[in-house]
């Protein structure tokens, strides 16, 4: 792991993440969740659009 730049120990902390959350309005609960570790203060439109290209390009088959 070192030689990929990181560290040969882990030092117990983890990343601060945000958890996103998808709730359709009438819905009882959310109908998706991300986590991402973008910085707190970005916008809900560059949030919504990183989902959105995350969804189209990811590899999870739904159903």
């Amino acid at each position: 792991m070192a030689q990929a730049g990181g560290s040969a120990t882990w030092d117990g902390v983890l990343p601060t993440v945000n958890l996103l959350s998808e709730w359709p309005t009438g819905q009882k609960t959310p109908t998706e969740y991300w986590l991402t570790s973008l910085p707190a203060d970005t916008s809900l439109r560059r949030l919504v659009r990183m989902v959105s290209a995350y969804d189209l390009s990811s590899p999870i088959a739904y159903g």
